[in-house]
């Protein structure tokens, strides 16, 4: 089983750190199906979208997260 997590940083005007967290978008049972669904990340599904004075990061992660 593969998990696709997403990690968001934020950061305000000036360089700031303001927070970081990240999420389980999907379970999948293969990586080549995590890795096909981190391809197309805004296909299915909503992620907010963020407005100043923020500017922010994502990064897309497929982990093994063991048998079922």
């Amino acid at each position: 089983m593969y998990a696709l997590i997403i990690v968001i940083a934020m950061e305000q005007v000036g360089g700031t750190s303001v927070a970081a967290t990240s999420q389980i978008l999907g379970k999948f049972s293969s990586l080549d199906a995590c890795k096909a669904a981190a391809a197309k990340p805004h296909a299915e599904g909503a992620i907010p979208e963020l407005s100043p004075p923020v500017s922010w990061g994502g990064s897309w992660y497929c982990t093994y997260m063991g048998a079922k």
